[in-house]
């Protein structure tokens, strides 16, 4: 069975980790939870109205994890890792980039589905919008959000 990995860590310490196994669905949500919970919370006030914001764009953290499964290689027995750390998150998918594709291609918005189910089945679901754009919307949240 695979699963995701989740922890935080300061100073290359490991606070706490956890482990989610189940649904692939269920694993997303909980690994997208566990960020939220262990990122700052803040606000800010515009006129009257008082509005929370996270750290990091809550759209760029679901994106990450769900693009880790999507193109994880479910040979790989690894599980996929949500690293929180003092000064970023990182999202680690067993695999690497699949048939010939590129950094510079990914970039670009080219994209190789590895796990063609997967995908499909989370285009059905509402959890991915169309291939090869995730890595866009990743950084036009983080734009957004001046990282």
């Amino acid at each position: 069975m695979k699963w995701i990995s989740c922890f935080f860590d300061n100073s290359r310490i490991i606070l706490f980790a956890l482990s989610f196994k189940g649904p692939i669905y269920t694993q997303i949500e909980e690994a997208v939870d566990f960020v939220l919970r262990n990122i700052r919370l803040g606000a800010t006030i515009d006129g009257l109205v008082r509005k929370e914001r996270y750290e990091l764009p809550p759209e760029a953290i679901r994106e990450m994890i769900i693009n880790a499964h999507c193109h994880r290689n479910l040979l790989d027995e690894s599980c996929i890792q949500v690293a929180i750390y003092d000064d970023r998150l990182e999202v680690t998918s067993p695999g690497g980039l699949y048939n010939g594709l590129t950094y510079e291609e990914v970039m670009n918005g080219h994209s190789k589905i590895r796990n063609k189910g997967i995908a499909n089945i989370f285009s059905q679901m509402g959890l991915v919008e169309a291939w090869g754009s995730g890595i866009k919307r990743i950084l036009n949240a983080a734009e957004e959000y001046g990282l």
